[in-house]
């Protein structure tokens, strides 16, 4: 979901940060309890906001925050099923104009997360900023069950008349511990702290180390598994009482060993995590007495964000239920037998259970946030905030077939060459046009409560 914004919004996925199906603030940490101070009377935008040491006989200024959030998501899940049209004269009237492909409306996916972020802060230099986030899982769980009107009697998941790809009800384990630990660098090449009557301007680089454990199907890792890069930048100006703002960002995301997310074979079409583009604008106004270093004060900041991702492999919304599956292998919870064709001197076949990654279509998130910020005195602060963010439909199970290396217009299990050409993560129950599954109606939020202290 989207983060409530403060200089952590530029940084890269941790594990808090929720499947992939939720782009936007999977690709950042929820807000923090507020932006450091810098050291002049008078601060820019939190979204600006630097540390700033040792300038002009200023010693070191440092802080650390507690973090708590709680996170909901739900989502419709929707099923491709083929509608056969009627004979001439006769149409089939669900589907009229011919056969095609409908979606169906299967699942309700519900998903509940609790997490504390241990945050340190310091100031390295003039408006030069180094962040260290760790974040602790205390709770995340997910759900799945039948959409209303749906029963095991009519399903096209889990139902004793069809092949069964997973059992619903479905609840995952609750997953606690570590997750990925953020290291962050923002810097100001001008800042109206400094220099009143310019905008304030802050250039930020993060990075998210796989520290936490990986997360498996059925396990209770809170780690991605990934290494991401966050590059961002963003510009202030104060205005009387109020302080527009507006933000880009961009994160970049790469599988460590421990995920999922690897690569088996050159004709697999994808392997990492989608990267995403996110844009930000919003203000901050003051309430009561305008922000300082000393004095008491009371803010508001209200945002808006949006957020592209592109396509890659992701933990979708039925990845814990995918891949901890127990149906049979050979009734439609694997991956496709001709993908583990290897054609080798016995030409045996090789048939493995899905682990649950997926691959998943891009998709834009939209969101809002709303934060209050309170300074009773110079060296605490609170911070209240709320996020809303809705992510438009996609597939969430769209891996293609493999790719054609002999350019004779088909993917072959043996080309000419005697290659196997398939996908090796390709499941022909799942992917396969008239099968595949889609998020509809996403929809998150979350709450924060942080508390901050500083040098």
């Amino acid at each position: 979901m989207l983060g409530t914004h403060d200089p952590l919004s530029r940084r890269p996925a941790s594990a808090t940060a929720l499947p992939r199906g939720n782009a936007l603030t999977a690709s950042v940490l929820a807000f923090a309890a507020g932006a450091a101070l810098s050291p002049g009377n008078v601060r820019a935008a939190q979204v600006t906001d630097v540390l700033d040491s040792f300038d002009g006989g200023v010693g070191f200024h440092g802080s650390f925050g507690v973090n708590y959030r709680h996170e909901q998501k739900s989502a419709r899940i929707l099923r491709e099923w083929v509608c056969q049209g009627g004979p001439s004269g006769s149409p089939n009237p669900l589907c009229p104009t011919g056969s095609t492909a409908l979606d169906t409306n299967q699942l309700q996916f519900e998903e509940s997360k609790n997490l504390v972020e241990l945050e340190l802060r310091a100031g390295l230099w003039r408006d030069l900023q180094l962040t260290l986030a760790l974040p602790i899982v205390v709770g995340w769980t997910s759900s799945l069950d039948h959409a209303d009107g749906v029963t095991s009697d009519n399903s096209l998941v889990s139902s004793p008349l069809i092949p069964s790809i997973f059992e619903v009800p479905y609840e995952s384990a609750t997953r606690v511990g570590l997750g990925d630990m953020v290291i962050g660098i923002d810097w100001a090449p001008v800042h109206e702290s400094s220099s009143p009557g310019v905008p304030s301007w802050v250039i930020g680089f993060a990075y998210t180390a796989p520290t936490g454990t990986a997360r498996k199907s059925g396990d209770t890792g809170a780690g991605n598994g990934v290494h991401a890069i966050a590059l961002s930048t963003a510009i202030s100006r104060r205005f009387g009482p109020a302080d527009p703002w507006i933000e880009l960002g961009t994160t970049l995301r790469f599988p460590s060993a421990s995920s999922p997310f690897q690569n088996e074979r050159t004709t697999q079409t994808r392997v990492s995590p989608g990267s995403d583009i996110e844009l930000g604008l919003g203000s901050e106004f003051h309430l009561w007495n305008t922000p300082s270093e000393d004095g008491d004060y009371v803010s508001l900041d209200l945002g808006f964000r949006s957020a592209f991702t592109f396509e890659g492999r992701e933990y979708s919304e039925i990845f814990d239920a995918l891949g901890a599956s127990g149906c049979d292998p050979s009734r439609g919870c694997t991956r496709t037998s001709l993908a583990r064709v290897d054609r080798g001197a016995s030409g045996e076949t090789l048939i493995r259970k899905s682990d649950g990654a997926t691959d998943v279509e891009q998709h834009a998130t939209f969101g809002a946030e709303l934060g209050v910020t309170y300074q009773p005195m110079k060296h605490l602060r609170l911070r209240l905030g709320f996020d809303y963010s809705y992510t438009t439909d996609h597939f969430i199970t769209f891996a293609d077939a493999g790719r054609d290396l002999d350019g004779s217009g088909n993917v072959e299990g043996r080309n000419s060459q005697s290659v196997n050409e398939y996908n090796p993560f390709y499941n022909e129950a799942t992917d396969a046009y008239g099968r595949r599954f889609r998020a509809s109606a996403s929809h998150s939020w979350g709450i924060i409560f942080g508390v901050e202290g500083r040098l």
